[in-house]
């Protein structure tokens, strides 16, 4: 287990499915990541179970708690083992944000990426229309690499995409 005393990153267990649920089944939130609808509680459930391996399937979700509360979920995806490369996303709950937990899941997630995994690169696409994200990165000390115009689609409109990368200071 990832830990700064107060906060965990941890495995997902079976009883974050209720959690994840909420997490993943809001409209409203879709538009930032490649969900096109509603998840079942029996799909949560069996993702919870953790029957995936991380090199075989390119990508692992972290469960972030502050004291036993579940306040968010930390991605590492398109996990690249040959150039050593990954996508980080993050979801801090409604009710959590605001509260430093981001910045630090953030830092735990770097421990377990570069000093586990042993990536070299993290890359966080982060949608123009959210500061709070982009503010997260940047003094997480990503660096913004570029934009995609209209990358993604966010209702009838098109948001642009900022790319931030982060190398392992180890290399």
């Amino acid at each position: 287990m990832l830990t700064d005393g107060n906060h965990h990153l941890r495995a997902m267990e079976p009883a974050d499915a209720e959690a994840m649920h909420r997490w993943e089944n809001q409209p409203a939130e879709w538009w930032v990541g490649a969900t096109m609808g509603p998840w079942s509680l029996a799909a949560m459930e069996a993702f919870a179970r953790g029957e995936q391996d991380v090199w075989a399937t390119g990508q692992t979700r972290l469960i972030l708690t502050h004291l036993t509360t579940p306040v968010g979920a930390f991605d590492l995806y398109d996990i690249n083992p040959r150039n050593g490369t990954a996508g980080v996303g993050v979801l801090i709950d409604a009710a959590h944000r605001g509260q430093g937990h981001a910045a630090t899941g953030l830092r735990l997630l770097h421990n377990y990426a570069f000093d586990h995994l042993g990536l070299a690169i993290l890359r966080a696409d982060v949608p123009a229309a959210n500061p709070a994200s982009t503010r997260l990165f940047e003094r997480a000390g990503y660096t913004q690499r570029g934009t995609l115009p209209g990358w993604v689609r966010r209702g009838a409109d098109r948001e642009d995409i900022a790319i931030f990368t982060l190398k392992n200071p180890a290399l």
